[in-house]
């Protein structure tokens, strides 16, 4: 049974003890971990809604949420909701307003709003 993948036996090989190999496994994996939370929240942090692009938008963005989470890195249901909010266009601000100044914003309730004025502003659009 191969415990280890071929490009981590070098790394425990040259190690004087278990304890160093597993410490440096450890900071290899623990620094790709780091990188991945911080591309995927900023990728959050960057999500740009076009004309129509709304309720995928909300689901990536949740998806985003899902994998930070799994990453290790804890993400509070208002942080989705205002990376939402900031990413709606320019038509979008009314709703961006009355949902600012909720003080529970929840990702469910946002989005049924945001999914409702979206219908309005493709009418008026």
């Amino acid at each position: 049974m191969q415990v280890f993948l071929p490009y981590e036996q070098g790394t425990v090989q040259r190690a004087k003890s278990a304890a160093e190999a597993w410490a440096t496994l450890k900071s290899v994996y623990a620094a790709q971990s780091t990188a991945r939370q911080m591309q995927l929240k900023q990728e959050m942090n960057l999500l740009v809604k076009g004309p129509g692009e709304t309720l995928k938008d909300i689901t990536r963005a949740t998806d985003l949420r899902d994998q930070l989470l799994s990453a290790g890195y804890e993400v509070r249901e208002v942080e989705v909701v205002l990376s939402v909010l900031n990413g709606l266009p320019e038509n979008y601000a009314l709703i961006r307003t009355v949902l600012e100044q909720k003080q529970d914003l929840r990702l469910c309730s946002s989005r049924s709003r945001i999914c409702a004025c979206s219908s309005t502003v493709l009418i008026i659009a």
